[in-house]
């Protein structure tokens, strides 16, 4: 196992949440509809009465198991593992934002291990009438965004592989652009964004001086879409819902910028997203380099056997009934 990353745990949010992980991504929940005492008591246990069984608690509420049908060593063999592959991958993520929280709120910090906080601007804030995963997402509008602080860690030049993707969900097209996250702080001050044109093409680049595009039409609006822009040694690729729409050799997107990040549009208001952001990560690799990877309708959204977790990932979940494998659940 790598890092000990891939775990079942009471989300630190939502006590009565419980979560999985895999990489440190979170691949599945279970919640309680009407989750009221936050007392720690959702949770994985094999039964008292059978040790054969796997059972799983919210708010001290029984609600599934796992049995064998034919459990006859009762020597509490039924339960739950982790796995690494031959060269396990330990994906370095930067930036986590699962954009979970209460209807109007306008504090939130990220989800990853850095624990970013986020300055709200104006009117932006969390919106649980739309999500891609989860209770919320981040409503952005007219010089609605928000920012997280300026950080080394966002200097991704040179050999350094990046992976930016996230889940976005526009109303209607922003003229000219709408900037998705990146450290514009003003009109060609030469720094990178990735931005959606009023032609529904996707780029990423830097302002006033170069982009990679995906060419007129791609983006659609009215429902959510995965963008992906992947760095890997030479190339660079955008992908638009698990499909590569251009690489390029050699292209330029990214530099060392002394700004914040910004999310919804640049630093100074202007192009701002016209509806919702959701499952923002940077990762510090190349987590697609194929033409095509897989989504799925069970991506990041439930503990499901479903094999849509398929993105080169060695790290999985196994569940054993009296020792043999009856599920397996692989991150993306």
């Amino acid at each position: 196992m790598a890092d000990n990353d891939t775990y079942i745990t009471c989300s630190a949010a939502n006590p009565d949440e419980l979560d999985f992980y895999v990489s440190g991504l979170i691949v599945g929940k279970v919640t309680s509809e009407v989750a009221t005492t936050g007392n720690n008591n959702t949770y994985m246990t094999c039964s008292a009465s059978d040790p054969d069984e796997l059972d799983t608690y919210v708010d001290g509420e029984l609600i599934s198991k796992i049995t064998s049908e034919t459990a006859t060593t009762g020597t509490n063999n039924t339960y739950l593992e982790s796995e690494g592959g031959e060269t396990p991958i330990v994906y370095d993520v930067d930036l986590l934002c699962h954009f979970d929280g209460a209807d109007g709120q306008q504090t939130y910090t990220s989800d990853d291990s850095n624990a970013r906080v986020a300055t709200f601007y104006n009117a932006a804030q969390l919106d649980t009438a739309e999500a891609y995963l989860g209770v919320s997402s981040l409503l952005c509008d007219t010089s609605n965004y928000i920012s997280f602080p300026h950080s080394d860690d966002f200097n991704y030049t040179g050999t350094q592989d990046v992976t930016i993707d996230v889940f976005v969900k526009l109303d209607s097209f922003t003229s000219p652009l709408c900037s998705i996250v990146g450290q514009v702080n003003a009109d060609s001050d030469g720094n990178w964004f990735i931005y959606i044109f009023s032609n529904g093409s996707i780029c990423v680049g830097l302002t006033g001086v170069s982009q990679t595009s995906s060419g007129d039409g791609v983006f659609e609006l009215g429902a959510w879409h995965h963008i992906a822009i992947v760095k890997y040694g030479a190339y660079l690729t955008i992908y638009y819902d698990g499909y590569s729409t251009v690489t390029e050799l050699g292209g330029t997107f990214l530099n060392d910028s002394t700004y914040p990040l910004y999310v919804g549009a640049i630093g100074n208001g202007s192009y701002p997203v016209k509806g919702w952001i959701d499952e923002l990560r940077i990762t510090r690799a190349a987590r697609w380099i194929e033409e095509t990877y897989t989504i799925g309708e069970h991506w990041f959204e439930v503990f499901d056997p479903v094999a849509d977790y398929d993105g080169g990932m060695n790290e999985k979940f196994k569940v054993y009934v009296d020792d043999e494998k009856i599920m397996e659940v692989t991150s993306i």
